[in-house]
This record gives structure tokens, sequence and C-alpha cells, in this order.
């Protein structure tokens, strides 16, 4: 059986072959750029393709639905995104929560014509929307763009991982710890940070694949150890990497 440590040493492999892979695409990076998060490779890529319209969407709004035209990418620069699928028997799921400073939508540029998924606002959000035809203009006459897009794909590509192998190999508990601390995005110096806008219980168990229930269970217990306080706000502490580590 594949433990937590198990599971952090296929990690530690992936991440070994993507570097390879991005020494022959000629990235710049190393093993710890890998590892870190996709919001400063988001930002400079952002810029690189000169921006785009700016939407400004309450909660709850529409960004797209399945089997709409995918003929652009969104970059979130300030909320969330709730990303959803749709089941034969009409049950929907969360597949993904983008937070500030990350793309969606993507799929439009590898020639997918219609959104397999629907994305909708967590709270109040102010998204770009980037035309694909532009993003692919840019591509052709820019290699840095294509250099930035690798980078920022394989790193999306290691958190996508990481997350099949938490719900493979963790329990119900430790996911949760993950999301949470996924969704707080600390800064490097930072001890604690708050989640902006809230999530409700219910999206934590969809995100996790558990019960509502059973994540109000572990919030309680997280809030007692001092790992999380929440009136009002939910704020994070890093000491909830404890709950991650132990076996």
């Amino acid at each position: 059986m594949v433990n937590g440590y198990g599971s952090r040493y296929l990690l530690l492999q992936d991440r070994c072959r993507a570097g390879v892979a991005m020494k022959k695409l000629g990235v710049a990076g190393d093993m710890h750029s890998l590892g870190a998060g996709t919001t400063h490779v988001a930002g400079e890529l952002l810029n690189l393709l000169g921006g785009g319209q700016t939407l400004i969407l309450q909660a709850k709004r529409t960004l797209y639905a399945e089997d709409d035209p995918a003929d652009a990418v969104f970059y979130v620069e300030k909320g969330m995104i709730k990303v959803t699928a749709r089941s034969a028997a009409g049950k929907e799921i969360v597949v993904g929560i983008v937070g500030a400073g990350e793309f969606l939508g993507q799929s439009c540029l590898v020639g997918r014509e219609r959104r397999r998924f629907k994305a909708t606002t967590v709270g109040a959000a102010t998204i770009v929307r980037i035309e694909r035809d532009k993003i692919l203009d840019v591509f052709r006459r820019d290699p840095a763009v294509r250099r930035r897009l690798v980078l920022y794909l394989v790193r999306r590509n290691l958190r996508v991982q990481e997350a099949f192998t938490d719900q493979l190999f963790n329990s119900s508990r430790q996911r949760l710890a993950r999301a949470l601390l996924l969704l707080a995005d600390f800064h490097a110096d930072e001890t604690a940070h708050t989640i902006s806008p809230k999530i409700s219980q219910a999206t934590l168990a969809e995100m996790i694949g558990t019960t509502r229930s059973r994540v109000s269970a572990f919030m309680n217990e997280f809030r007692r150890a001092g790992y999380v306080d929440y009136n009002g706000h939910l704020t994070v502490h890093r000491t909830l990497l404890n709950v991650i580590e132990s076996r």
C-alpha cells in the first residue's frame, strides 16, 4: 500500500521527468521552481499577451457553460471560479477551484471547440478574457510566450497529479487540509492567510469527495487545534501542514 511518504516519492519522480522535459524545451527553471505555485508565471504570461477584456462579475454568475463555444482563455484577476461537470445522471460535481492569478479555459488552445465544463464565480470576481486567436497569433510570433506557456502548463499538470494522488492515497481529513492550504495560497512570509471570497462547506465536501457533515466535523477539529479560525471569514494557518504530514 502507498502511504503519504510513498505518494510524495511518486510526485518527486514526476517532477524529475517534468524538469527534464522543460530543459529540452529551453524553459528556465529548476526543481524548486517546479514545486512553486503557478500564479507568478500566469501573471508574466498575461503581460506578455498584452491583456484582454476585463469582466466584473457578481457571485454565482456563469462565466461559461458546458457546450459553449471555446473561443477564449480567462485569467482570474480577483476572486475564485468553481469548475463543475455534470454526470449522465445529471449530478453536478466540483472538479476544481481556480483562484486569483490563474488561467482557465485553455483547452481551446489545443483544438477543443466546445466547453466540457461549467465555470461559475464563487463570489464577486474580476476576470480578463483573452481571445483564442489573439493568443495563437502571439504564440506564433514570440518564442518567449511559448516557453512561459509550457512552464505554466507543466506546473498546472503537477498540481493535477498531486490532487489525483491525494484523492487515491490520503484520508478525507488530509484531503480537506490540502484543499484549504491550496485555497489559502500563502505568500512566502505568511504564517496565516484568510480565504476570500467565502467558500461553503458543501463546496469543500464536493471538492474532496466526502459529505458536508464530515467536513464540518474536521473543521471543528482543525479550529480546536488552532489550524484554522473562522468567525465570518476563514483563516488558515501554515501549521495545518501537520495534518498532511501525519501518517
